[in-house]
């Protein structure tokens, strides 16, 4: 008897750490991303602000459709250039269309990630929201808060791939008004 409550011990210790270890794991291409957004995109004269206050989306959805930048991650995933894919014929680009569409409307889901806890200010100005496109790319939404709702907000728009080293392999970026 007291054998096997040793060896439940032993497989929900083993459990616990391999849980953890997943969490970290999950957390590295966020960190890695956000310090990439960081360091390159709100550091700079981007958002034009004397003093920057960041809230992080805890919340991660999984893309339930359409890419903002599909073309792009399409080309980027085919490994040619986006020229190249532009110009092949428009029954192969909906057929690409249509399976990525099936694939990321049967993945719908959202989760949270706790790397960022303690990270969200109280008044922020800046927001930066995630989203899991698959396991190797993310898409990054940095968004300036307005205070006047008169004004239009505007921010930035990233995909970013992760090579298996989970280091960021390419960033595609774009401006965004709305």
């Amino acid at each position: 008897m007291t054998n096997y409550i040793i060896y439940i011990f032993v497989i929900v210790l083993m459990l616990t750490f391999r849980l953890q270890s997943q969490e970290v794991n999950k957390c590295y291409q966020f960190v890695t991303a956000f310090d990439y957004v960081e360091n390159n995109i709100i550091t700079n004269d981007f958002l034009k602000e004397k003093s920057i206050k960041i809230t992080i989306d805890t919340t991660v959805h999984t893309w339930p459709g359409v890419l903002f930048m599909i073309d792009e991650y399409n080309a980027y995933k085919m490994d040619i250039s986006l020229e190249e894919y532009e110009m092949l014929d428009n029954e192969i680009k909906d057929k690409i269309y249509w399976e990525n569409q099936d694939r990321l409307l049967k993945i719908d889901s959202t989760y949270s990630i706790d790397c960022f806890k303690d990270f969200n200010h109280q008044r922020p100005n800046v927001m930066v929201r995630f989203t899991r496109v698959d396991n190797n790319v993310l898409s990054v939404w940095i968004r300036k808060i307005r205070k006047n709702p008169k004004k239009h907000s505007y921010g930035k728009y990233l995909i970013m791939f992760f090579d298996i080293d989970k280091k960021i392999e390419k960033v595609i970026e774009t401006n965004w008004v709305e």
